[in-house]
């Protein structure tokens, strides 16, 4: 039952994930803030402690199983070095496998929450055993998991499946890595808010002007369902984002199927239709009567998932 992270550009997740079965179990994560700003080395010191604390209330020593760690990239699938997270700054050049190996004492494996939410995918989602499939997580930033033939695609420095740094809307946002009209910068949880804030300054009027405290992706959805012309503009962007890059992906790779997760497809999920709809005007005719586009069955817990998967693959390949 391995133990297992996800670090997010906003939280961190750790739990023990039992995937010796066809189904999986998970126990209740502990969840604390990212912080990124506080640096890379004090949230190592956190998220060890918390594994500390999972292993003793389930009383499982840290050292009878390997730990998966699924997080946003670029981030090395060989030894979790950070290569300009632009949702992680400041902690490119460090690698979470080293740092917590050397708190915990234990072997540790790192990939990408994209990478590790398409394993998950492959043995426990809508569509298990797939031999073309891609995994698609739309949060505070955006990032993918692909399987092409059965094999997962990693590239020369891991670095594929960045597909949030695709262009997809040039001048309507960028990421913080300044790529001008990524899919990241327009389509992000941090994307949304962040749109929605530089057009309130030229406007006065409107539900999110009643928004106390820092606007947040929630806020613009909520005002967009009730009518908001400015929130409904942001959120339009994002869907058109999301069908242009998510048409591009099935032109590439012709996948048997692309599967959306992560907080903003939640909250996108009045729009649901309409993004499939957008999406296949913009595909290859063979799509434009089945599109192979779905959510997740997993919820979040895929990139938690798939980090216990990757640790048990690698127990077995060192126990061979």
């Amino acid at each position: 039952m391995p133990f297992a992270a996800d670090i997010g550009g906003t939280s961190i997740r750790v739990s023990m994930v039992d995937t010796r079965y066809d189904h999986y179990t998970l126990t209740e994560p502990i969840r604390f803030s990212t912080d990124p700003a506080r640096g890379f080395n004090s949230a190592m010191d956190e998220l060890a402690a918390g594994l500390k604390d999972l292993a003793i209330q389930n009383d499982i020593p840290l050292s009878s199983e390997n730990i998966g760690v699924a997080s946003a990239g670029p981030i090395s699938m060989y030894d979790g070095t950070y290569d300009f997270s632009p949702n992680l700054p400041g902690w490119q050049g460090h690698s979470v496998s080293r740092a917590l190996e050397e708190i915990l004492g234990v072997a540790v494996y790192t990939a990408h929450d994209g990478a590790m939410g398409v394993l998950a995918e492959s043995k426990y989602g809508q569509h298990p055993n797939t031999a073309n499939l891609i995994y698609v997580t739309v949060s505070t930033g955006i990032g993918a998991g692909i399987i092409a033939n059965d094999e997962i695609v990693a590239g020369r420095q891991s670095g594929a499946g960045e597909v949030g740094h695709m262009i997809v809307m040039p001048g309507r946002g960028s990421c913080n890595n300044g790529c001008d009209g990524c899919l990241e910068g327009v389509s992000s949880g941090t994307a949304i808010a962040r749109r929605a804030q530089a057009l309130m300054e030229h406007s006065h009027d409107g539900m999110l002007n009643n928004t106390s405290g820092p606007l947040t992706t929630a806020d613009v959805v909520a005002a967009a369902r009730a009518g908001d012309s400015l929130a409904t503009s942001v959120i339009d962007d994002a869907l058109e984002g999301l069908a242009n890059g998510l048409s591009g992906l099935l032109a590439i790779f012709d996948p048997d199927v692309i599967v959306l997760g992560g907080g903003v497809i939640d909250g996108l999920g009045h729009w649901w239709e309409e993004l499939l709809e957008r999406t296949q005007r913009k595909a290859l005719p063979r799509y434009k009567h089945v599109l192979p586009v779905s959510k997740t069955i997993l919820g979040g817990d895929a990139p938690l998932i798939g980090a216990a998967v990757f640790a048990s693959q690698q127990k077995e390949v060192y126990q061979a």
